[in-house]
C-alpha cells in the first residue's frame, strides 16, 4: 500500500481505523508512507520516497485516490493496461466507500 501522507487512513472513524490496521498487519501488507507512484508498467510501479524513486515489481495497480471526481489518469492508462475505476475517481465519498471499493477490486484482480 502506497500513501504519500505521514500515515493512512486519517480521515477514518478511529475505531474502524483500529480494525483496519490489525487486519492489513495480520495479512502481512506493507505499507509505504510519505511515498508516491510515479509510474506503472506490464512488470510494476515505479515509487518515489523522499525524491528518490525504485521500481516495485507487482502485477496489479489498484488506484484510490484523491478528494474530489478526477480520473484523468484512468484515460490515459485504459487504453494500455487493464484499469478500473474505484473511489473518488469515480466519485468524491467518504474514505469507508473508496477502501470497501479498493478491497473488492483487489479480490477480484
Amino acid at each position: 500500500m502506497v500513501e504519500m501522507k505521514e500515515d493512512i487512513a486519517m480521515d477514518m472513524d478511529p475505531g474502524i481505523r483500529e480494525d483496519l490496521m490489525h487486519e492489513l498487519k495480520d495479512a502481512f501488507v506493507d505499507i509505504r508512507t510519505e511515498t508516491c507512484i510515479a509510474g506503472v508498467s506490464e512488470e510494476g510501479a515505479t515509487l518515489r520516497h523522499r525524491n528518490q524513486d525504485y521500481f516495485f515489481p507487482c502485477d496489479t495497480v489498484v488506484l484510490a485516490i484523491g478528494t474530489k471526481a478526477e480520473n484523468a489518469l484512468y484515460g490515459a492508462l485504459k487504453s494500455d493496461v487493464d484499469v478500473d475505476v474505484v473511489g473518488d475517481a469515480y466519485q468524491a465519498r467518504k474514505a469507508l466507500e473508496a477502501s470497501t471499493e479498493g478491497f473488492y477490486q483487489g479480490l477480484h484482480a
